[in-house]
C-alpha cells in the first residue's frame, strides 16, 4: 500500500481515499477493490488507519483554506469511519527515521545479544553474528 501511495505521488496524482478504493477509469493502478487485490472498502480503510496510527503515512484533510496535514491519530476517527469523508482525504507516505534514543536502545539490545562492532560495544571491528 505504501508503495502505491508513493508511486501515485511520484506521478503527481493525489492518492485520495476515493482513488485508493476504486479508480476504474484510470490506467495502471485502479484501486484496491479491483483485481488483483479485491479488497473491501472496509479493509482498505482499516489498513490505511493502521498505517496512519503507526506513523507510516499522514493525511491531508480538505479545508476551505486548502489541504491541512494531520500527523496525530487523535480526533481522526471520522476520517476512516465515514466513507464519504475518507474519499476526500489524501494520504502521503511519512518521512520517518529513528530518533537518537531509538538508535541507542537498539545498540544496547544488540550488545545484549552479543553483537559487537558498534561504538557502544567498545569494539569497532565487526564480528559475525552467531545465533
Amino acid at each position: 500500500m505504501l508503495e502505491v501511495i508513493s508511486d501515485l505521488d511520484d506521478e503527481d496524482v493525489d492518492p485520495a481515499g476515493s482513488l485508493l478504493i476504486e479508480a476504474p477509469d484510470r490506467k495502471g493502478f485502479r484501486g484496491f477493490e479491483r483485481p488483483p487485490f479485491g479488497w473491501s472498502t472496509e479493509l482498505v480503510r482499516l489498513v490505511l488507519a493502521a498505517c496512519f496510527r503507526a506513523g507510516a503515512v499522514y493525511v491531508e484533510r480538505p479545508t476551505p483554506s486548502g489541504p491541512t496535514p494531520l500527523y496525530d491519530y487523535k480526533d481522526s476517527f471520522d476520517l476512516f469511519a465515514k466513507i464519504n469523508t475518507f474519499k476526500h482525504v489524501t494520504f502521503r507516505v511519512a518521512e520517518t527515521s529513528l530518533s537518537v534514543d531509538q538508535i541507542k536502545r537498539a545498540n544496547k539490545e544488540l550488545i545484549a545479544m552479543g553483537v559487537t562492532g558498534t561504538p557502544e560495544s567498545g569494539t569497532l571491528s565487526p564480528q559475525p553474528f552467531e545465533s
